[in-house]
């Protein structure tokens, strides 16, 4: 067992802890025997001396000599070995009273515990242990009382009792020897009991432990279960939030890093195209003299290249900035009408008919002027493109609550419904019908997102495979 590990620690812990506790209720035990003692000594030594003190009285202070000094000294050394000294009435002096000894044969006798008999002088009945030394210097526990004897409020005597504690002696002789003896069953039996308790209680922490284990080697969607309201099942419970936590943020970040490998490989393939067209352009051109009109044509298809390129660029970092916090809106308030006719008036399509239906001309919104264009734009784009010859595209606007509503809705091929939850995905492209050979670069609508996204707003599309697609903007009115 290691020594620095909470079971070993515990282990000790409840070991001194019971020990102590035993220890504890030994204290107790003794001293509630003491007091039962001494109470019992106390109640015949307050009795003896009442006696003595009703005598003094009965007698007006004075005791007759005795007849017989033999029968006085039997009598004296029966006492002794009751008492050890008689019943002695004292003087507030502190000299013997001729009632206790009328021929003076104990007249040297001084209060056993003197600080006791000056305390009862205040007519206080005062009880004291204190160790006697009889003639042969042997030492014995006593238990003494002062009982004052109080005339017209002032203690006139004092009367001295005293009996020996052999019995509480003999006791803790006895209590004594039983602890020592007690000592080492009850260092085994705390043993034991603190590795029981320890056991017990740590049985959970190693099945925790064992369950951890499981979710290391096994699974990652293992828990640990979770068994009564106590700490441990408090502690379960967290460290299961955290693994779910730990689970969600790990899931998170593997897609993140797909998207990104994604995204990385989507960027360069996209780049490569403008980029090969000009490589290869500028190549053939300066392989040899060419005529002029074969210069334009190169030149022109390296434009549009580099316009290519700059359209992946700038889209890009519109979507970074938005990424990092960094984009900034310039709000003024726009009559969306007037924006909308801007964008179609830019827009060249001859074989497609754009309309403006069910449209609020009223409506104005605060927003980035050139976002929002290009956002709009991005729909009408995705909506031309991606309508037949001869087919229509309607732009409309309303209020909804506290949005303003633009949809921009086409008669096209419309989109399978698995592909719709992917369509703001950067690059993300849906069949053979939606490939780069129709020009688009797959960023346009993943830019229209993050704008809407900028505004506080929402994209929301519906579609239906050959039947058309509605793409709708909601912004804040």
């Amino acid at each position: 067992m290691i020594k620095n590990s909470i079971k070993y620690k515990l282990i000790i812990w409840n070991i001194i802890s019971l020990i102590l506790l035993f220890a504890l209720l030994l204290i107790i035990i003794q001293i509630s025997v003491t007091s039962i003692f001494r109470y019992n000594i106390d109640k015949k030594l307050h009795k003896i001396a009442s006696r003595e003190l009703h005598m003094y009285n009965e007698m007006n202070g004075r005791r007759p000599p005795f007849k017989h000094r033999k029968k006085f000294h039997n009598h004296h050394k029966k006492f002794d070995k009751k008492f050890l000294i008689p019943p002695t009435v004292f003087n507030l002096d502190g000299s013997v009273s001729k009632f206790t000894d009328p021929e003076g044969h104990i007249k040297t006798l001084k209060p056993l515990d003197i600080h006791s008999f000056e305390k009862s002088k205040s007519g206080k009945e005062i009880y004291n242990s204190v160790i006697f030394t009889n003639e042969d210097l042997e030492q014995e526990p006593v238990r003494v009382i002062y009982l004052p004897c109080i005339e017209n409020g002032n203690t006139k005597f004092i009367v001295q009792v005293i009996m020996p504690e052999s019995e509480l002696k003999q006791f803790n002789s006895v209590f004594k020897s039983i602890m020592l003896a007690m000592i080492p069953i009850v260092v085994i039996f705390a043993g034991l009991g603190g590795l029981f308790i320890t056991k017990r209680l740590l049985k959970a922490i190693d099945n925790m432990n064992k369950d951890i284990d499981k979710i290391n080697e096994i699974e990652n969607e293992h828990r640990l279960p979770i068994t009564g309201n106590d700490e441990f099942g408090i502690l379960s419970s967290k460290i299961n939030g955290m693994l779910d936590r730990i689970d969600t943020q790990f899931t998170a970040l593997k897609k993140s890093i797909e998207r990104e490998k994604t995204f990385t490989s989507d960027v360069s393939h996209e780049l490569r195209t403008p980029l090969t067209v000009i490589k290869g352009n500028t190549s053939l051109t300066l392989k040899k003299e060419r005529d002029k009109e074969y210069y334009i044509k190169t030149i022109t298809e390296i434009d549009k290249a580099s316009d290519s390129m700059l359209e992946i660029v700038e889209s890009l970092l519109l979507i970074s900035r938005a990424d990092s916090g960094n984009a900034k809106l310039r709000l003024k308030t726009v009559n969306l009408y007037s924006l909308v006719e801007d964008i179609i008036s830019n827009l060249v399509t001859n074989t497609k008919k754009i309309t403006i239906e069910n449209f609020d001309q009223n409506i104005e919104i605060e927003c980035d002027y050139s976002y929002i264009k290009q956002a709009i734009t991005n729909l009408l784009t995705n909506a031309i493109r991606y309508t037949d010859d001869n087919g229509e595209i309607k732009i409309t606007a309303n209020k909804e609550d506290k949005f303003v509503k633009i949809s921009v809705i086409d008669n096209g091929c419309g989109i399978a419904e698995e592909h719709i939850p992917h369509l703001t995905e950067r690059f993300y492209r849906v069949d053979s019908s939606r490939n780069r050979g129709n020009g688009g670069t797959g960023l346009g609508l993943a830019i229209t997102k993050t704008i809407i996204d900028l505004h506080n707003g929402k994209l929301e599309i519906n579609s239906k495979e050959g039947e058309g697609s509605t793409f709708s903007i909601f912004l804040p009115s």
